[in-house]
């Protein structure tokens, strides 16, 4: 009870220091700011190539703004790192915050870019912010304030914000101990969703439908944790999977960019699911309903600039949860801007340095305020994952189909970087 009562504390006083950190993302960038942005780093498959497409994009928008722009990046296949529009290159990790650190001390950097540069930007940058290192150098985020950084990386305190804006969300418990995380799981029932708290590399969700399952799991996400600490939340395996991707400026004008779903229940992971947008079998109570908590979720986090957010509807008891927020460019934005023509990743750079929605200026090749309209298909746009096995066997990769479909998506990119090894 103790300890329940530190962690609850703790969150406390963690959701109070995030609302005094209101606004302080909705301030517009100084042209004479010298800004860091960073990358993804390694190819990292089934990623790269959205968001390598998404960085040029954004470097080309900061060099016609004239900001001075230093990219950090160790991807050596990357098209942004050769063609960085003006921008000084610097080949290192950005995943490492040692290195982060020395490219910020020498470049002098005051601002840091971490939306084009997936989970490993946002997860470095939240390091930093960890170890007070921006606060004390008085360096800031653009996009958003360094409170939802934190949020984005700590899905225990995103979920009490969520609550207390009034949006469901399952019912997920820290875990320090596995003793613990066995207790938090006799509590909400099997089957249970385990994962690790600000995880090294990738995180993945782990569904235990027992206690040997929910064993093993624990083993696996304790190591991954740099915490060494765990979240077992709720299972909503079965309910209905949909994105709504929104564009949100600084004046606080919103846009809905698009919206799609999965054609597997929750439970599949997204990348291997097939991807159907516009919705298709939502009522338009539904849509509008969760339109307007994507929209509600953007001002309370204060963003400035895309943001992605993950439901899981159930259309019997009429109600959602809130699975997941991503505040930067991933592989949802990459489809979304494909299927409408919309260009998200020159819009969000545009805003995401201060400027409103009606401001953006766009090239020739774009109708007049394209940034302010809310793009509509009048098609229908589809997404196959393709597990590249043949490919793999071709490759010497032997491949064995695991009963946990998350594993799935880890071929393709095996194969990929036996390919890129034997190229180098």
């Amino acid at each position: 009870m103790a300890e329940e009562t530190s962690q609850g504390a703790q969150t406390t006083a963690q959701l109070a220091a995030f609302n005094q950190a209101e606004h302080s993302a909705e301030k517009t960038a100084s042209v004479h700011q010298r800004l860091l942005v960073i990358g993804d780093g390694p190819n990292d498959f089934g990623h790269e190539t959205e968001l390598d497409a998404a960085t040029y994009q954004t470097l080309s928008v900061l060099h016609k703004h004239n900001y001075d722009t230093v990219y950090l990046n160790n991807n050596p296949f990357s098209f942004s790192m050769e063609n960085a529009c003006g921008a000084t290159v610097i080949m290192g990790d950005p995943s490492d915050v040692a290195t982060v650190r020395q490219v910020i001390e020498s470049e002098h950097i005051t601002s840091i870019v971490p939306t084009v540069g997936g989970l490993t930007a946002m997860r470095t940058v939240e390091e930093l912010i960890a170890h007070d290192y921006l606060d004390d150098k008085h360096i800031n985020v653009l996009g958003m304030p360094l409170t939802t950084v934190r949020l984005i990386n700590n899905p225990a305190l995103m979920n009490q914000t969520l609550r207390d804006l009034g949006e469901p969300v399952i019912t997920s418990q820290v875990a320090s101990t596995t003793s613990d995380a066995f207790d938090i799981a006799r509590q909400v029932g099997f089957p249970v969703i385990v994962k690790s708290v600000a995880p090294r590399g990738e995180g993945d969700r782990v569904l235990a439908e027992n206690a040997g399952q929910l064993d093993a799991a624990l083993s696996a996400a304790f190591e991954r944790s740099r915490t060494r600490q765990v979240i077992v939340d709720q299972s909503i395996v079965g309910l209905k999977e949909v994105s709504f991707e929104v564009l949100r400026d600084a004046r606080g004008t919103e846009l809905l960019l698009g919206a799609m779903e999965d054609m597997d229940p929750v439970g599949i992971h997204a990348a291997d699911s097939i991807e159907v947008t516009p919705i298709q079998t939502l009522t338009d109570r539904e849509y509008q309903k969760l339109r307007q908590a994507a929209f509600r979720v953007a001002r309370r986090l204060h963003i400035v600039g895309v943001m992605h957010v993950q439901f899981a509807l159930d259309p019997v008891l009429d109600n959602y949860f809130i699975m997941k927020v991503n505040p930067y460019y991933d592989r949802v934005s990459a489809m979304l801007s494909r299927a409408s023509g919309y260009p998200i990743a020159l819009v969000a750079a545009n805003v995401m340095t201060g400027i409103s929605l009606p401001e953006v200026r766009l090239s020739s090749r774009f109708a007049k305020r394209t940034a302010l309209i809310e793009p509509v298909l009048d098609h229908v746009v589809v997404r196959f994952p393709i597990f590249a096995f043949d490919e793999a066997e071709r490759r010497g990769v032997k491949v064995t189909v695991s009963s946990q479909p998350y594993r799935n998506r880890w071929v393709p990119r095996l194969v990929l970087v036996v390919h890129w090894k034997r190229r180098c």
